[in-house]
């Protein structure tokens, strides 16, 4: 029973009575990785008409995650677990090495590279955070999500961030929440909410994305943590402006004024629905 009062304590706000929870606790208990397009028609399209027309074949093989690194070995291990835990659909996932000073870093990742079929690099000398996602940025042709390796992904967090960009031709960037991202916390904006204890990082994004509404409220920017970019609105405005934001901080603000100006839409993904994303408070 404490873990349903954990549980109710944390979405209290969604308004999910007691049997709600029970029920999202042992269904997530026992959930399986399975198709996500059986998924999809299930919860997404015979439950709401804002997903009429999106192309599901935006879902296969059409976006590249772009993680750049310096240093925070253990956030980063975390982050890539969370990553081939939780994404259902095809991706290809480039991972950054700013020059970092850990030297357990390039081990790591090569013993990544074994496992899984990852895409790493390494940048010979230290050029900061915008050169490093411009210089990712350059390496695919599709849509991107330029993810920060302190981030942990919850299930089909990609396969959510897609279906809410596609629900609408205008929409150019989408970033989900998170406990600990600005303005996009949850459940109380603007602070690192902790994670409750003796509940999963999952199922707690489960339950939440599974009893929230399904809103989608357009903000006038995104947030660097987890931004998801349509690759049209990139080869119209272009990337990052490394020259004014060199270390980050900002550079996905000028981005989303930039886009802001072209008419497109930027949209949080969306309600809680979408589930949630943890980050490490040192990250705030």
């Amino acid at each position: 029973m404490k873990l349903y009062k954990i549980f109710k304590n944390y979405i209290k706000k969604l308004n999910c009575n007691n049997s709600r929870i029970r029920s999202s606790c042992d269904r997530y208990r026992y959930i399986k990785k399975k198709h996500d397009i059986n998924f999809i028609n299930n919860n997404y399209f015979k439950k709401s008409n804002r997903f009429e027309g999106v192309d599901l074949s935006k879902l296969n093989n059409n976006i590249t995650i772009i993680i750049p690194i310096y240093n925070a070995l253990g956030d980063l291990e975390s982050c890539i677990n969370s990553l081939i835990r939780n994404t259902y659909i095809n991706c290809d996932l480039i991972l950054i090495n700013d020059c970092s000073t850990d030297d357990e870093i390039r081990p790591k990742l090569d013993e990544y590279k074994k496992k899984y079929k990852l895409h790493i690099y390494h940048n010979p000398k230290n050029i900061g955070y915008t050169k490093t996602v411009n210089y990712g940025l350059n390496l695919t042709n599709k849509d991107v999500v330029i993810l920060n390796s302190d981030t942990e992904v919850t299930p089909r967090w990609l396969t959510r961030l897609t279906l809410n960009a596609y629900s609408d031709s205008k929409i150019g960037t989408v970033t989900p929440i998170s406990n600990n991202a600005g303005t996009f916390s949850f459940p109380v904006s603007g602070i690192c909410n902790k994670i409750p204890m003796y509940v999963s990082k999952d199922n707690l994004g489960e339950a939440i994305a599974v009893h929230s509404k399904r809103n989608q409220p357009e903000f006038p920017t995104g947030n660097g943590f987890c931004m998801y970019i349509k690759r049209e609105l990139l080869n119209e405005i272009g990337f990052f402006d490394e020259k004014l934001f060199p270390i980050g901080y900002g550079e996905e603000n000028d981005f989303c004024i930039r886009a802001n100006q072209k008419g497109c839409l930027l949209y949080t993904s969306p309600s809680p629905r979408d589930g949630l994303l943890s980050r490490m408070p040192s990250s705030a």
